[in-house]
């Protein structure tokens, strides 16, 4: 094959074999393409499982599906699914299927199917996982109906300091949470005077809150200053649960100035500053290693050419 036709060429198939060959090589896709939106919720009702399934084929009619089980926790083993036909308005590949009030306290688990007639398979969203034993395990889609009891995770790295010059400090962290954040809290103190209490700002992927210590709030921030603060995430659900970060006391951050330049230096070397100590000097008779070194180090380096013997 070549990518542009020339003279005397001729396309010809290369016959039902060689094309099942690419088949299998995967040259011909099914594809069932799921966003797994339902995530874990207070609130006990229907829930619609939507996906969208493709070909270069025919899908097999009747064959996509939800296998979904209920089950008080994680899967029970041996638990049975329950399997619910999805279907999809003529011509659309929008297949849906809509699984019942399971109630509060439980955890739902589900994954979808189908199949196309030219290959025959069977395919699943999420993938079968395989393994070398004697059976392949099916991933599943889950998610917990009722009451939340799960903190946030908040993660952040503190600066160890700030240049005066760089005031405000920026406050960057990742939170994450399976039903919702509704907050990212800093409180902190400059010098150990309270200062209000500010809300860091969602970003635009959802996971990144950002905001400032404003250096005018209350008495300006300046050099020589020590800012403590600690970050608190809370979640959307009923109990408001959170996590403290740090876990325990705060993170401080010492608000520091470039020195200016020094223009010269004197030094008369007849006193000992306070910040220096004393230097005892002892006396001996050096070896002659010690006099080589001596005389290597207190000798002038002079670089003259030497003649290459061969």
């Amino acid at each position: 094959m070549t990518p542009v036709l020339g003279r005397a060429e001729a396309i010809q198939s290369p016959g039902p074999i060689t094309l099942k060959m690419f088949d299998e090589m995967g040259w011909f896709n099914t594809a069932i393409r799921h966003n797994p939106s339902l995530r874990d919720t207070e609130t006990a009702q229907d829930f619609v499982v939507r996906a969208n399934v493709v070909s270069d084929g025919t899908i097999v009619p009747g064959s996509v599906r939800l296998y979904y089980r209920v089950d008080n926790g994680t899967d029970a083993p041996g638990a049975t699914d329950t399997v619910l036909p999805m279907t999809a308005a003529n011509g659309s590949t929008q297949y849906t299927a809509t699984i019942p009030n399971p109630g509060l306290g439980r955890r739902v688990s589900y994954y979808i199917s189908a199949a196309d007639v030219e290959t025959a398979r069977t395919y699943t969203a999420p993938g079968v996982l395989l393994s070398t034993e004697a059976t392949n395990t099916q991933p599943r889609y889950q998610f917990f109906v009722g009451p939340d009891v799960v903190p946030p995770v908040l993660v952040h790295q503190p600066s160890p300091f700030i240049f005066a010059s760089n005031l405000p400090l920026v406050l960057t962290a990742q939170a994450s949470d399976n039903i919702g954040i509704a907050s990212v809290a800093v409180e902190y103190s400059v010098n150990g005077i309270a200062r209000p209490t500010f809300n860091l700002t969602r970003q635009s992927d959802n996971i990144t809150y950002r905001g400032s210590i404003a250096s005018t709030a209350g008495a300006p921030i300046v050099a020589g200053d020590l800012i403590a603060y600690r970050l608190i995430a809370r979640d959307a659900s009923s109990n408001a649960n959170q996590t403290v970060n740090p876990t325990t006391d705060v993170y401080r951050v010492p608000v520091v100035s470039i020195k200016a330049p020094q223009a010269s230096y004197v030094n008369n070397f007849n006193a000992i500053t306070a910040a220096t100590p004393p230097i005892s000097w002892v006396m001996a008779s050096p070896s002659r290693s010690q006099q080589a070194l001596m005389i290597w180090l207190f000798t002038p380096l002079i670089l003259t050419p030497m003649p290459i013997i061969r």
